[in-house]
């Protein structure tokens, strides 16, 4: 349900984000409504976001603006802004530099701090992300514009005069369960598992999926659909995303996977020995296995090609706790069940 003021029509009024595990539930979400800025298209907000939207400019280019509202503080600003720095391929700032960086911007009738990160990312391409941070009764609230370093320049007068409009209100019910604040933006403190998997309710274009039960939800981070971080020693992590067509194709995505773990591309002559080409469900797809000896990382990706669009699976993280969570990642994948 939306509701506008009559003497606003301009403002939109965020969707309630349905609850799912390790979330909190939807009538405790803070409400939140903006007015939106020419050319932003708004998105299903999915999950542990209650705004989402996107902007294309020339020449392909693209951006994407998130609003995510956590409960606490959401972390320290350093964390917070050392891991924005490295998600544009800049290293880690001191705390005496992390002053510098903050510039105070109106937040609907509150101030906020707002940081402008700006680097090379995968693939050499230049991005920027805008970050804008708010603490207000309570919840810490996260605004970000990435994408293309030029067209977020291009919007960043748009993104200031949009945080300008933002009217906030508080929820209706109180959450039925208090969570732990979390550590740092996107990541929230997960429910206890249940006792049987629980199967993800789809939705806002995401796949119906199986979920292990010693498997956390966390926020997505930029350009995912979902993300996982399972119980137990070590670390790993899953996520999965969705890009149009073949997602740049096989070669190039290979090479973006192992660039990722610190590895050398490889020629499209040794591609047929890298990746192993199955059926995975009711489309074709690819695996791929890829170990980095120098850091001892690993990562299993797998790409379902359906149609006109592909979805990508990764589990990344320690040797050790990928070997033990494959089997579970094998399920998870081959569980997916996608809209028509």
């Amino acid at each position: 349900m939306y509701e506008a003021p009559k003497d606003r029509p301009e403002a939109v009024e965020a969707a309630a984000v349905t609850p799912g595990r390790g979330e909190r539930p939807a009538a405790a979400v803070p409400q939140v409504t903006w007015k939106l800025p020419a050319g932003w298209q708004e998105r299903p907000a999915g999950t542990m976001r209650v705004g989402y939207f996107v902007i294309s400019g020339p020449d392909d280019q693209q951006a994407e603006v998130t609003i995510i509202p956590l409960t606490g503080t959401g972390g320290g600003d350093l964390d917070n802004v050392n891991r924005w720095r490295a998600q544009v391929g800049l290293g880690a700032i001191t705390a005496e530099e992390l002053s510098r960086l903050a510039v105070k911007v109106p937040i609907g009738p509150f101030e906020g701090q707002m940081y402008d990160l700006s680097g090379e990312g995968y693939e050499a391409k230049r991005v920027r992300t805008l970050a804008a941070v708010l603490r207000h009764e309570g919840t810490a609230w996260f605004f970000k514009m990435t994408g293309n370093d030029r067209l977020v320049g291009d919007q960043k007068g748009a993104f200031t005069e949009f945080l300008r409009t933002l009217s906030f209100g508080s929820p209706g019910v109180a959450p039925s369960v208090t969570a732990a604040a979390p550590k740092a933006e996107g990541e929230a403190t997960a429910q206890p598992a249940a006792a049987a998997p629980a199967t993800s309710p789809g939705g806002a274009g995401k796949p119906r999926f199986t979920i292990p039960t010693h498997w956390q939800e966390q926020a997505p981070g930029s350009m995912q659909m979902a993300r996982f971080v399972p119980k137990g020693e070590g670390q790993a992590e899953v996520s999965v995303a969705m890009l149009p067509g073949d997602g740049g194709g096989k070669l190039a995505n290979v090479n973006r996977w192992r660039r990722q773990l610190g590895l050398a591309p490889i020629s499209e002559a040794e591609l047929a020995a890298a990746v192993e080409t199955r059926k995975i469900g009711d489309a074709d797809g690819y695996w791929v296995d890829i170990q980095a000896p120098d850091s001892g990382r690993r990562m299993i990706a797998v790409a379902v090609l359906r149609g006109a669009e592909s979805w990508f699976y990764k589990l990344t993280g320690e040797a050790a706790s990928v070997e033990r969570e494959k089997p579970s990642f094998v399920q998870f994948v081959e569980s997916a069940t996608y809209a028509p």
